[in-house]
């Protein structure tokens, strides 16, 4: 079979631009955050509110650049690899795999020593979940593994 990459974080659900428009929010927050600090006459504490905004804009606009197109799973005839979030990646190998369990929004991986290996799915719009459960089963079913 092909190799088959499937992102995980379609960009349908988010403007292909949208860290650089994170970016500005966050720039425009500090800059009046400064200015409303500086002020004599204003309360400190709402020109502290617009400042921590402006920098959780900023922040979220480089995490997001950082990690717009790395959610993705990678199938092969020989392993799955998918990186599901910034500290959830899995790497595993067909020959492990005793079969796979098809959940609503998730993929359980039954491994051959009895433990289990969740793949989730619910960040993912529902086009790419029956996607990604089409293609598991054909592998599956190609690699002989049992299908639940």
């Amino acid at each position: 079979m092909e190799n088959i990459s499937i992102n995980l974080f379609p960009q349908e659900k988010r403007t292909k631009y949208q860290y650089v428009l994170l970016f500005i929010l966050g720039v425009i927050y500090i800059i009046l955050g400064i200015l409303y600090l500086s002020d004599k006459q204003a309360k400190h504490f709402f020109g502290f509110i617009w400042f921590v905004t402006g920098l959780g804009f900023f922040v979220s606009s480089i995490l997001i650049f950082y990690k717009k197109d790395k959610r993705i799973l990678f199938l092969s005839d020989e392993i799955i690899k998918a990186n599901i979030s910034w500290n959830n990646k899995i790497n595993i190998s067909w020959s492990e795999l005793e079969g796979i369990r098809i959940n609503p929004v998730a993929i359980d991986l039954e491994f051959i020593n009895g433990n289990k290996k969740s793949l989730p799915l619910d960040f993912c719009d529902y086009k790419t979940v029956l996607l990604v459960k089409e293609k598991m089963i054909e592998y599956a079913k190609s690699k002989s593994l049992k299908v639940h």
